[in-house]
């Protein structure tokens, strides 16, 4: 038990190579939505065709369909609109850590940076794959060509620009989280300081979660529409 309270609160150390928590947060939750995959896998098996779905595939379709919506005109949106569901549901566990005492794995740059890669890789492909070789090349040239080097840092910072929000606003939701709680708990309002400290864990990482989605929806959908 306090080995895994130290994994929690410290990392993992193996060997040499120590991962940090907000690392090892993220890669928990990873194994979680792993396992909740398997779940509703095991549910939609031994779902009766004129049966009543289970309260967590309408959850999910439910959550499904409204980044689906998001991508509607977007001729990937069979492969965007799960993508967004999971980078949100994903966002939101990884967020909202706080409630149990622990730091939120987007407060960590490098996972803030890590999700901004995944978007660049995911646009620059299906725009690739949209365009073509001569068509993807040739966004770079719009709307004159001496604009080409200027596009070019435009579209390698798009991704790392809103990677640098989340890890921005991650930090300082965290931190006005903490001082509140610092403030008002000593003063013996303990229940109004939780109730304020959870309604900004839940608020923070739930907003951060669903503005990162949406601006990962735009850029893919602004590369490939």
């Amino acid at each position: 038990m306090n080995l895994m309270l130290t994994t929690v609160k410290e990392g993992l150390t193996i060997g040499n190579f120590t991962i940090g928590p907000e690392m090892f947060y993220a890669w928990a939750v990873m194994l979680i939505l792993v396992g909740l995959g398997l779940v509703g896998r095991r549910y939609l098996n031994r779902l009766e065709p004129n049966g009543k779905p289970p309260k967590f595939i309408i959850v999910c379709e439910q959550l499904l369909g409204f980044f689906d919506s998001t991508v509607t005109t977007n001729p990937y949106r069979r492969v965007i609109g799960p993508m967004l569901a999971t980078l949100f549901t994903y966002l939101l566990l990884v967020n909202t850590l706080s409630l149990w005492g622990l730091r939120p794995a987007a407060y960590d740059l490098s996972i803030a940076l890590s999700l901004g890669l995944l978007t660049f890789i995911i646009m620059h492909t299906l725009s690739f794959r949209t365009y073509g070789f001569k068509g993807y090349f040739g966004q770079y040239m719009k709307p004159f060509g001496f604009m080409l080097p200027l596009n070019m840092i435009s579209f390698a910072t798009e991704s790392v620009t809103i990677s640098l929000r989340l890890f921005g606003n991650m930090v300082a939701g965290t931190v006005l989280a903490e001082v509140l709680r610092a403030l008002i708990t000593p003063l013996g309002y303990f229940i109004p300081g939780v109730a304020l400290s959870f309604y900004l864990d839940i608020f923070s990482g739930t907003i951060q979660a669903l503005v990162f989605t949406m601006l990962t929806a735009i850029l893919i959908s602004s590369r490939t529409e």
